[in-house]
C-alpha cells in the first residue's frame, strides 16, 4: 500500500535544555541530536519509498543560520533525488517573517503561503490544504478558512495548531477543535505544535499529532519520531509511529515510604533505571535520566542528607554506556512512625525535666539522636526551647513549663509532616 510520512516540530539546532552545559555530558552528540534525528527520518522515508512527506511547522527553532538552512536544504534534495515531493506549513517558531531561506528550496518542496489557505495536489489524486503562519502569535483559527474537501480524492489538512484540550504547556496558537476540523470532510489532518504524540480521531477523519522529532527537555519523555501513514484512494488505512530520536529522556519518580536506608533504595532504583533504558541504550541512543524521590522516609534516610543520597544514586549508575544522569530531585520528610517516636520521647522528657538531674543529658541525647531531621518541620520551635533550657543552671520547673507549653506546637508540626509526601 502507498504510504506518506507526517512529521512536525523538528526544531533544528534547538538546545536540549538541562544537558547542553552539564559537566560530563557528551556535548557534541547532544548538540547534533536534532540534525541526526532528521537524517534518520529522511533515510527511512527513502528506504520505505513513501509517496510524499508532510512537515507541519516548526522546522527551525529560531530564525535559522545559514548552516542550518543548508543542512535542511540538503535533506530536501535527497528526497528530490528519490522522487519524493514535500509539503510544508510554517509554524510559530519558523513563521514567514523568521524564515528568510524558504524561497530557495528545491523544486520538490511546496511551502504554503501565509496570506491565505491554499490547496496543492502533491501527487495525482492527493490534495493537501494548508496555510503558514505570517507571524509568531496567530490567535485566530486558521482552519476556519480552509477549503472543503475535493471529491474523488484523498484530502489532507496540514496545520500548526493548539486544539482545545490538547495544547498542554504549548501556547494556544491558531486554536481550533476536532469538531471544526472534521467538518471540512478531510481524510487526514496532519497537525503540528503539540510535542506529545496523539491520535485524536480515527476512522473517516484521522486527526493526528506526530509529536516532535527529538525530545528537548526532561518533560518530553519517551520515543520521539514521525508517523508513517498507509492510505488507499480516498481512505486512511493505518497510522504507525517510528522513533528517530537520538537522545531519549526518561523521568523516574519514586516514593520513599518504607525504606530504612539508602542501601535499600539504591540497588532496586538503579536496576529499574537500567532496565527501562536498556532498549534505548542498546540501540545507540543516549538515555538522559532525571530521578525524583519524594515522600515520607525514616530518619535514617533523611539524616543522610541530600548530597549523600545523590552521590549514592550517581555511583549506582556510573560508567554505564549511553546513560547520563541529568538531575536528581529530592523532597523527603520524616515517616509518621518516626514522628510519633520523637513525640513520645519529648513528652516523657518534659514530664521528667523539673525533677531529674539527668534531664539535660537525656534531652541532649534525644536531640542528637531523634531530632536532627526536623530542621524544616518543627525543629526551630524545639531548638529555641532547648537553647533556653540549656542556658538555665540548674534545671528549673519554669524551664520545664516553657518546654511543655511549646510541645503542642512542636507536636502539631511533627504530626503534620508525617502524613505523606507532597
Amino acid at each position: 500500500m502507498p504510504t506518506f510520512l507526517h512529521a512536525a516540530d523538528l526544531h533544528l539546532d534547538s538546545p536540549l535544555r538541562g544537558l547542553e552545559r552539564k559537566e560530563g555530558a557528551p556535548s557534541e552528540r547532544i548538540r547534533n541530536a536534532s540534525r541526526e534525528a532528521m537524517g534518520r527520518m529522511i533515510k527511512a522515508a527513502i528506504e520505505r519509498k513513501v509517496s510524499f512527506v508532510l512537515l507541519a511547522g516548526d522546522i527551525y527553532d529560531t530564525e535559522p543560520g545559514f548552516e542550518t538552512y543548508v543542512f535542511f536544504r540538503k535533506r530536501m534534495e535527497e528526497l528530490e533525488e528519490a522522487g519524493i515531493p514535500v509539503a510544508i506549513v510554517l509554524g510559530n517558531h519558523d513563521h514567514a517573517g523568521a524564515s528568510p531561506y524558504r524561497e530557495h528550496l528545491p523544486g520538490n518542496v511546496h511551502v504554503f503561503e501565509a496570506s491565505e489557505p491554499g490547496s496543492h495536489e502533491i501527487i495525482p489524486g492527493v490534495w493537501v490544504h494548508g496555510q503558514s503562519y505570517l507571524v509568531r502569535d496567530i490567535e485566530t483559527d486558521l482552519s476556519a478558512s480552509y477549503p472543503l474537501a475535493r471529491s474523488g480524492a484523498l484530502n489532507i489538512g496540514l496545520l500548526h495548531t493548539a486544539l482545545d484540550g490538547h495544547s498542554g504547556e504549548h501556547a494556544r496558537y491558531a486554536p481550533s477543535s476536532t469538531g471544526r476540523l472534521a467538518h471540512h470532510g478531510y481524510d487526514y489532518w496532519a497537525l503540528g505544535h503539540v510535542h506529545a504524540r496523539t491520535v485524536l480521531r480515527e476512522g473517516r477523519c484521522h486527526i493526528v499529532y506526530p509529536g516532535n522529532l527529538q525530545g528537548r527537555h526532561a518533560r518530553e519523555t519517551g520515543p520521539k519520531g514521525a508517523m508513517f501513514v498507509e492510505y488507499d484512494r480516498d481512505a486512511i488505512l493505518t497510522v504507525e509511529h517510528q522513533a528517530f530520536d537520538v537522545v531519549r529522556w526518561y523521568r523516574f519518580v519514586g516514593v520513599a515510604g518504607g525504606l530504612v536506608h539508602v542501601a535499600v533504595l539504591l540497588p532496586p532504583g538503579a536496576m529499574r533505571v537500567l532496565a527501562e533504558t536498556e532498549e534505548s541504550r542498546s540501540a545507540g541512543r543516549l538515555a538522559a535520566v532525571r530521578i525524583r524521590l519524594y515522600g515520607t522516609a525514616p530518619a535514617t534516610l533523611v539524616d543522610l542528607g541530600d548530597d549523600e543520597i545523590r552521590d549514592s544514586l550517581r555511583a549506582g549508575l556510573a560508567s554505564r554506556d549511553n546513560l547520563f544522569l541529568e538531575k536528581i530531585e529530592l523532597d523527603l520528610r520524616l515517616m509518621a512512625q518516626d514522628v510519633r517516636e520523637v513525640d513520645r520521647h519529648l513528652t516523657s522528657l518534659v514530664g521528667r525535666l523539673a525533677n531529674s538531674p539527668e534531664a539535660e543529658q537525656a534531652l541532649t541525647k534525644a536531640w542528637k539522636d531523634l531530632c536532627s531531621g526536623l530542621r524544616e518541620v518543627g525543629g526551630p520551635e524545639l531548638e529555641a526551647a532547648f537553647k533556653t533550657w540549656r542556658g538555665t543552671e540548674p534545671p528549673s520547673k519554669r524551664v520545664g513549663e516553657e518546654l511543655a507549653a511549646a510541645l503542642p506546637r512542636v507536636r502539631a508540626a511533627l504530626l503534620s509532616s508525617g502524613k505523606g509526601g507532597r
